[in-house]
Protein backbone atom coordinates (compact mmCIF):
# COMPACT_ATOMS: atom_id res chain seq x y z
CA UNK A 1 0.00 0.00 0.00
CA UNK A 2 1.31 3.47 -0.90
CA UNK A 3 0.15 6.92 -0.05
CA UNK A 4 1.58 10.18 -1.47
CA UNK A 5 0.87 13.70 -0.22
CA UNK A 6 1.78 16.85 -2.10
CA UNK A 7 1.29 19.79 0.24
CA UNK A 8 0.90 23.38 -0.82
CA UNK A 9 0.66 25.95 1.95
CA UNK A 10 -1.17 29.25 1.54
CA UNK A 11 -0.28 32.25 3.73
CA UNK A 12 -1.94 35.55 4.60
CA UNK A 13 -0.36 38.75 5.83
CA UNK A 14 -0.95 39.07 9.56
CA UNK A 15 -0.53 42.83 9.43
CA UNK A 16 -2.96 43.32 6.52
CA UNK A 17 -5.68 41.20 8.12
CA UNK A 18 -5.90 42.77 11.56
CA UNK A 19 -7.71 46.09 11.75
CA UNK A 20 -8.46 46.16 8.03
CA UNK A 21 -11.82 47.34 6.73
CA UNK A 22 -14.04 44.43 5.64
CA UNK A 23 -13.92 45.49 1.98
CA UNK A 24 -10.11 45.19 1.77
CA UNK A 25 -8.95 41.69 0.87
CA UNK A 26 -5.92 40.43 2.80
CA UNK A 27 -2.76 39.76 0.81
CA UNK A 28 -2.30 36.11 -0.08
CA UNK A 29 0.86 34.26 -1.07
CA UNK A 30 1.31 30.56 -1.88
CA UNK A 31 4.36 28.51 -0.96
CA UNK A 32 4.61 24.88 -2.04
CA UNK A 33 7.09 22.05 -1.97
CA UNK A 34 9.03 21.17 -5.13
CA UNK A 35 7.42 18.38 -7.15
CA UNK A 36 9.38 15.23 -6.31
CA UNK A 37 6.44 12.97 -7.26
CA UNK A 38 3.00 13.69 -8.72
CA UNK A 39 0.92 10.76 -7.48
CA UNK A 40 -2.76 11.16 -6.67
CA UNK A 41 -5.41 13.86 -6.66
CA UNK A 42 -5.57 17.21 -4.93
CA UNK A 43 -7.82 17.63 -1.92
CA UNK A 44 -9.51 20.89 -1.06
CA UNK A 45 -7.76 23.81 0.58
CA UNK A 46 -8.58 24.04 4.25
CA UNK A 47 -8.04 27.40 5.95
CA UNK A 48 -7.61 28.66 9.47
CA UNK A 49 -10.60 30.79 10.53
CA UNK A 50 -10.24 34.48 9.63
CA UNK A 51 -7.79 36.22 11.97
CA UNK A 52 -6.04 33.02 13.05
CA UNK A 53 -2.77 31.47 11.87
CA UNK A 54 -0.92 28.15 12.13
CA UNK A 55 1.29 27.92 15.20
CA UNK A 56 1.68 24.14 15.54
CA UNK A 57 1.49 20.90 13.57
CA UNK A 58 1.39 17.15 13.98
CA UNK A 59 1.81 14.25 11.57
CA UNK A 60 0.09 10.91 11.09
CA UNK A 61 2.72 8.49 9.83
CA UNK A 62 2.99 4.79 9.06
CA UNK A 63 6.34 3.44 10.25
CA UNK A 64 8.52 0.98 8.33
CA UNK A 65 6.41 -2.13 7.59
CA UNK A 66 9.42 -4.36 7.00
CA UNK A 67 10.48 -6.38 3.97
CA UNK A 68 7.78 -7.40 1.47
CA UNK A 69 5.18 -5.05 2.98
CA UNK A 70 4.14 -1.72 1.57
CA UNK A 71 5.18 1.50 3.31
CA UNK A 72 3.04 4.63 3.06
CA UNK A 73 5.03 6.92 5.43
CA UNK A 74 3.37 10.34 5.87
CA UNK A 75 -0.44 10.09 5.69
CA UNK A 76 -1.80 13.30 7.25
CA UNK A 77 -0.51 16.79 8.05
CA UNK A 78 -2.53 18.68 10.63
CA UNK A 79 -2.01 22.41 11.31
CA UNK A 80 -3.24 24.05 14.54
CA UNK A 81 -4.55 27.63 14.30
CA UNK A 82 -5.06 30.36 16.88
CA UNK A 83 -5.24 34.17 17.05
CA UNK A 84 -2.25 36.50 17.26
CA UNK A 85 -3.07 37.50 20.85
CA UNK A 86 -3.55 33.93 22.11
CA UNK A 87 -1.75 33.07 25.35
CA UNK A 88 -2.21 29.33 24.65
CA UNK A 89 -2.90 28.57 28.30
CA UNK A 90 -5.05 25.60 29.32
CA UNK A 91 -7.58 28.10 30.67
CA UNK A 92 -7.81 29.90 27.32
CA UNK A 93 -8.00 26.66 25.33
CA UNK A 94 -10.75 25.37 27.66
CA UNK A 95 -12.88 28.24 26.29
CA UNK A 96 -11.37 28.71 22.82
CA UNK A 97 -9.94 25.46 21.45
CA UNK A 98 -7.36 25.86 18.67
CA UNK A 99 -8.80 24.99 15.26
CA UNK A 100 -7.15 22.03 13.53
CA UNK A 101 -7.02 21.88 9.75
CA UNK A 102 -5.98 19.21 7.27
CA UNK A 103 -6.59 18.61 3.58
CA UNK A 104 -6.99 15.26 1.84
CA UNK A 105 -5.87 12.49 4.21
CA UNK A 106 -4.41 9.01 4.07
CA UNK A 107 -6.04 6.17 5.97
CA UNK A 108 -3.22 4.55 7.91
CA UNK A 109 -0.61 5.40 10.51
CA UNK A 110 -0.42 6.81 14.02
CA UNK A 111 -0.48 10.38 15.28
CA UNK A 112 2.84 11.71 16.48
CA UNK A 113 3.68 14.55 18.85
CA UNK A 114 2.45 18.14 18.57
CA UNK A 115 5.19 20.60 17.58
CA UNK A 116 4.49 24.21 18.63
CA UNK A 117 6.13 27.52 17.88
CA UNK A 118 6.81 29.57 21.05
CA UNK A 119 3.92 31.69 22.33
CA UNK A 120 3.56 34.80 20.19
CA UNK A 121 5.14 33.11 17.15
CA UNK A 122 3.59 31.41 14.12
CA UNK A 123 4.60 29.21 11.19
CA UNK A 124 6.33 31.15 8.41
CA UNK A 125 7.75 28.39 6.20
CA UNK A 126 8.26 24.67 5.76
CA UNK A 127 10.39 21.97 4.20
CA UNK A 128 9.15 18.56 3.11
CA UNK A 129 11.15 15.34 3.19
CA UNK A 130 10.22 13.38 0.05
CA UNK A 131 11.30 10.23 -1.71
CA UNK A 132 11.47 10.21 -5.50
CA UNK A 133 9.87 7.48 -7.64
CA UNK A 134 11.50 4.15 -6.77
CA UNK A 135 10.52 2.53 -10.11
CA UNK A 136 9.75 -1.15 -9.38
CA UNK A 137 10.40 -0.74 -5.64
CA UNK A 138 8.22 0.58 -2.81
CA UNK A 139 7.37 4.30 -3.05
CA UNK A 140 6.55 6.51 -0.09
CA UNK A 141 6.60 10.10 -1.52
CA UNK A 142 6.25 12.49 1.49
CA UNK A 143 7.92 11.27 4.68
CA UNK A 144 8.37 14.15 7.13
CA UNK A 145 7.83 17.88 7.60
CA UNK A 146 9.69 20.64 9.35
CA UNK A 147 8.42 24.18 9.80
CA UNK A 148 9.98 27.56 10.45
CA UNK A 149 8.52 29.73 13.22
CA UNK A 150 8.44 33.54 13.11
CA UNK A 151 11.32 33.62 15.64
CA UNK A 152 13.42 31.71 13.01
CA UNK A 153 13.39 28.44 15.00
CA UNK A 154 12.84 25.25 12.97
CA UNK A 155 10.66 22.41 14.31
CA UNK A 156 11.14 18.96 12.77
CA UNK A 157 8.26 16.46 12.80
CA UNK A 158 8.46 12.83 13.84
CA UNK A 159 7.84 11.31 10.40
CA UNK A 160 10.03 8.76 8.63
CA UNK A 161 13.50 9.24 7.15
CA UNK A 162 13.24 7.98 3.54
CA UNK A 163 14.10 10.47 0.82
CA UNK A 164 15.67 13.90 1.21
CA UNK A 165 14.73 17.41 2.35
CA UNK A 166 13.40 19.18 -0.73
CA UNK A 167 14.30 22.80 0.11
CA UNK A 168 12.96 25.52 2.39
CA UNK A 169 9.79 27.32 1.30
CA UNK A 170 9.41 30.62 3.17
CA UNK A 171 6.67 33.22 3.48
CA UNK A 172 7.44 36.86 2.69
CA UNK A 173 8.08 39.09 5.70
CA UNK A 174 5.08 39.67 8.02
CA UNK A 175 3.10 36.73 6.62
CA UNK A 176 2.08 33.55 8.44
CA UNK A 177 0.82 30.19 7.18
CA UNK A 178 -2.98 29.94 7.36
CA UNK A 179 -4.05 27.19 4.93
CA UNK A 180 -3.12 23.72 3.71
CA UNK A 181 -3.60 21.74 0.50
CA UNK A 182 -2.39 18.17 -0.07
CA UNK A 183 -2.27 15.74 -2.98
CA UNK A 184 -2.95 12.12 -2.06
CA UNK A 185 -2.90 8.89 -3.99
CA UNK A 186 -5.58 6.58 -2.67
CA UNK A 187 -4.86 2.92 -2.11
CA UNK A 188 -5.20 0.76 -5.22
CA UNK A 189 -4.64 -2.98 -4.65
CA UNK A 190 -3.50 -3.32 -8.29
CA UNK A 191 -0.93 -0.53 -7.98
CA UNK A 192 2.28 -0.14 -6.00
CA UNK A 193 1.47 3.55 -5.32
CA UNK A 194 -0.42 4.95 -2.34
CA UNK A 195 1.24 8.16 -1.23
CA UNK A 196 0.94 11.71 0.07
CA UNK A 197 2.65 14.72 -1.40
CA UNK A 198 2.78 18.01 0.42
Amino acid sequence: MHFATVLSIVVLSAVAVLGSPKNIAPKEFVIESPRITTYGVWGTTERCPFGTYAYAFRLKTENDQGAFRDDSALNVIELWCTSLNSTRTPEEFAINQPVRITSLQGAVGNWGAIFECPIGHFITGFELRSEEDQKQFDDTAANNLRVQCSNNDWLQGDGTSWGFWSGQQLCPRDMYVCALLTQVERYDPDSKHFQIQV
